[in-house]
């Protein structure tokens, strides 16, 4: 932007008038650029959430009209299920459904870091695991968020086997569609 002025008092008013113009407009543009972003963010991330996409939610927050956040948050659910066969003891652990899908579960936990973990855990001592990964024991009715399969009989209870949930990642993918958008939304909404 450039400007060419006189001294005269009416130029330098007229000027000064299409400069705070300028300025509202670039702060208008801003906002809608930012907004923009976010919303690719959201998409990515919303289609990135995995078996535990429905316990997700992700929403927008302006702080001091220069800045959006992108907020995920998630609700904590509490998983049931028999320690072992021979006994009717029901352990509980409440796992968050937005650690999972943006790390992982089960038999895709690292081993060698806290142990295999399993229902979003890394607590090596929290459940049973063999060279399969993690497993445990309910009644037959039972279900499981993720990819659980009853493997056989025992007691009376089904032993059921995790594959784990791999890693979906959504506000990591959400971040680098933000990224690989910038130019073209900028080029958009500025021209």
């Amino acid at each position: 932007m450039k400007y060419t002025v006189g001294l005269d008092s009416k130029e330098l008013y007229k000027l000064s008038v299409d400069i705070l113009n300028y300025a509202d407009e670039f702060e208008r543009k801003v906002k809608i650029f930012l907004e923009r972003l976010a919303e690719v963010g959201i998409e990515v991330a919303s289609r990135n959430g995995g078996d535990f996409s429905q316990y997700i939610t992700y929403s927008t927050k302006w702080e001091n009209d220069t800045t959006i956040t992108i907020t995920a948050a998630s609700q904590t659910l509490i998983t049931e299920w028999y320690a072992g066969s021979g006994t009717k003891k029901v352990r509980t652990e409440a796992i968050i459904p937005l650690l999972m899908a943006e790390f992982g579960s089960g038999h895709y936990a690292i081993p060698g870091v806290g142990g295999i973990g399993g229902q979003g855990t890394l607590n090596v001592f929290g459940h049973a695991f063999d060279d399969d990964g993690w497993y445990w024991y309910a009644e037959q009715t039972q279900t499981s968020i993720g990819s659980a399969e009853p493997i056989r009989e025992v007691n009376g209870r089904m032993k059921y086997h995790s594959k784990g949930e791999q890693p979906t990642q959504p506000l990591h993918k959400a971040v680098m569609a933000c990224i690989e958008q910038v130019e073209r939304i900028a080029q958009e909404v500025f021209g």
